[in-house]
């Protein structure tokens, strides 16, 4: 195994911890209050993934110097992307209310556009990053279990992959009632027990993935998921709740090969979402709710006020702090929505290169069997980012998206290949 391949894999891993060194300059604090969101960071990822393209790119520049043979529309296509890309991008920082927290979060987006070019041209196997993700979610699982029985993180050993020091007391950790006794969410090794729910949720579909693979699979396909679906239920994440079961139940629907154009199926999915959403509402605190329904109508005006060039890439927590008055850290959040994140931050320039770069996707992309179960996974986070801001915010699931853009457009340049090799045998016959 090459040893690119060998530390992409251990970044599979790795993904959900978040081993660190924080930064605090001036512009990281708000009212004196330390604001992750905006200090600068570096991630034991981001090292192994500089050591990649690294070994990669040696390995790369040496093949290519005898087998250059690049088409010039390809060229000229990918040239165009990346000019305009790079425009939108500087006009984004040149505008931005801070640009330096503009800038450093670009050199992160940056990073992870890395990550799928690398994807797309080394193909690493994709059964075996499916284990390697399956394996991380298995022990984030059971590290949320033992937070949750316990009612406070383990510590040891456990700190050095990133587990923060936090026991059910802890000044704004997250927490839930049930029957008027007060519980600790678990967090893993996430920063926030709803990332961790994402995450899971996400994995569900490689769990259908790896079923009828073999009998060892077989045997743990059960468990694995009762396990996965059990953890998301401590983690009182609703909005996971909610789409982790919907998705089982259209893969379980999906394997027994039952249509979900049947008028039973599809009216028992709607009724079981309206049931779940109902209870889910219970374990909803009131002032949490409150508190996103201001900031949402921040966003708005936010949106109105700067609608060209937006306020800058993660500037939107400075810019919502100026029409609000800041009590805690609690205040210090981004939108819960990742579309209404981006449209404040990046504005109607960004919007419309995003959608050409969405479009052109498009066109490249052939949906095979295998990206089936990848686009899935993507489908959720982009669903998730309905009603939450970490899929754009936090460092795990930004390199999780990257990761899966990567495969989808690897698969579908598979599939792209066995059709035109499909053609090329009947013409040749």
């Amino acid at each position: 195994m090459n040893t690119h391949r060998f530390l992409f894999y251990l970044l599979l891993v790795l993904l959900p911890t978040q081993l660190t060194k924080y930064f605090f300059p001036e512009f990281a604090l708000v009212n004196g209050i330390r604001v992750d969101y905006l200090a600068p960071v570096i991630y034991l990822t981001d090292l192994i993934i500089i050591a990649i393209i690294v070994f990669w790119l040696i390995e790369y520049v040496a093949a290519a110097s005898y087998a250059a043979k690049n088409k010039a529309r390809k060229v000229r296509a990918a040239t165009l992307i990346l000019f305009g890309t790079t425009i939108v991008i500087a006009i984004n920082i040149f505008f931005a209310i801070n640009p330096t927290i503009a800038f450093l979060k670009w050199l992160r987006i940056i990073e992870t556009g890395f990550l799928v070019f690398y994807i797309l041209k080394a193909k690493p196997n994709l059964r075996f990053t499916i284990y390697c993700l399956l394996f991380a979610g298995f022990y984030s699982c059971i590290l949320a279990w033992i937070q949750f029985i316990y009612q406070s993180s383990i510590g040891g050993i456990l700190w050095w992959i990133g587990e923060r020091t936090f026991t059910v007391t802890t000044s704004g950790i997250a927490r839930t009632i049930v029957n008027n006794q007060l519980f600790l969410r678990p967090y893993a090794t996430f920063p926030h027990p709803n990332v961790l729910a994402g995450f899971l949720t996400c994995l569900i579909p490689f769990i259908f993935y790896l079923k009828n693979l073999n009998k060892i699979t077989q045997l743990l396909f059960i468990p694995t998921l009762i396990l996965f679906l059990a953890t998301l239920v401590i983690t009182f994440s609703q909005s996971a709740w909610i789409i982790a079961l919907i998705t089982t139940l259209i893969f379980i629907v999906k394997e027994r090969h039952i249509r979900l154009t049947t008028p039973a199926v599809f009216l028992g999915l709607v009724i079981f979402t309206l049931i779940l959403s109902f209870i889910s509402y219970q374990f909803v605190e009131k002032e949490s709710i409150a508190r996103r329904i201001a900031v949402t109508n921040n966003a708005f005006s936010i949106i109105q006020e700067n609608p060209l060039f937006g306020v800058g890439l993660n500037n939107f927590i400075i810019a919502n702090q100026q029409n609000i008055q800041v009590n805690s850290y609690q205040d210090l959040q981004p939108v819960h929505s990742i579309y209404l994140l981006f449209a404040a931050e990046m504005g109607i320039v960004g919007i419309l290169l995003f959608v050409l770069v969405l479009f052109y996707l498009y066109k490249k992309t052939r949906i095979g069997k295998d990206s089936f179960y990848i686009i899935w996974p993507l489908a959720t986070l982009l669903l998730l980012g309905l009603f939450d801001h970490y899929p754009l915010t936090i460092h795990q699931t930004l390199l999780f998206i990257s990761i899966l853009t990567g495969f989808i457009y690897s698969t579908s340049l598979s599939v792209i290949h066995l059709h035109k090799g499909k053609h090329h045998d009947k013409r040749s016959k």
